[in-house]
């Protein structure tokens, strides 16, 4: 994980990401030397050190590995130990921006943060003309998550944008929003004679950058023709 400003907004971000998906089973996290394990459901962080925990808990489902530092961010995100992650504050908006998290401080479209360029990026994607707001339904799609979801040009968008430009905060940024946080997208497929329906589409894995993979996890909707 390329290194933050500030360490601590960098694990909020982490953690208003993966609020923003409800998880049913832990989503699990081990550094490559099998070391430390992070457990992390909508409701529960928790981190293993002991080998036969980890052991155990490798069995209750699919593993991502991460790198040492990747796993200080998350670590750090979890707070105290077994503490709900829910009850966390929820001021995830990156420092020197006024886009960039779960929300936005700006008084109004025009107002910039210090870090512009990259506040550009994430301003142009809480404008994603094609996004369903928690609860919306549209072509067959509905939105069950408390948060907006965009469509994955947008996400494609702003993807190229902070790439475009080339910083320490937006590289971090992405990292966050495509590695980490992995937040959905929806597109929308036509398939001839398929009742519209919902299912992920788990065929779009690429990089965020040379050092970095992403995965969209897109909404795929089957619609009739």
């Amino acid at each position: 994980m390329m290194a933050c400003a500030r360490e601590i907004w960098c694990t909020a971000l982490v953690i208003g990401g993966l609020l923003a998906t409800t998880l049913a089973t832990p989503e699990l996290f081990m550094d490559w030397e099998g070391q430390r394990m992070l457990s992390i459901t909508s409701e529960r962080c928790q981190v293993f050190v002991d080998s036969n925990d980890i052991s155990y808990m490798m069995q209750r489902g699919s593993i991502r590995h991460i790198g040492q530092q990747e796993m200080g961010f998350m670590i750090k995100a979890c707070g105290m130990m077994h503490k709900p992650i829910q009850s966390r504050p929820s001021l995830f908006v990156y420092p020197g921006t006024k886009w960039c998290g779960s929300g936005s401080t700006a008084s109004s479209f025009n107002e910039l943060g210090a870090l512009f360029n990259e506040d550009r990026c994430c301003r142009e994607h809480d404008f994603c003309p094609a996004s369903l707001r928690a609860g919306q339904c549209r072509n067959g799609i509905c939105n069950t998550s408390p948060f907006t979801r965009s469509h994955c040009e947008c996400d494609v968008q702003f993807r190229r944008c902070l790439q475009s430009v080339g910083s320490a905060a937006s590289h971090a940024l992405g990292a966050l929003y495509f590695n980490i946080a992995r937040v959905p997208c929806f597109s929308e497929v036509r398939q001839s004679n398929r009742v519209a329906r919902l299912g992920f589409d788990t065929g779009c894995d690429g990089r965020y950058s040379q050092w970095y993979r992403y995965l969209i996890c897109a909404f795929r909707a089957l619609l009739r023709n």
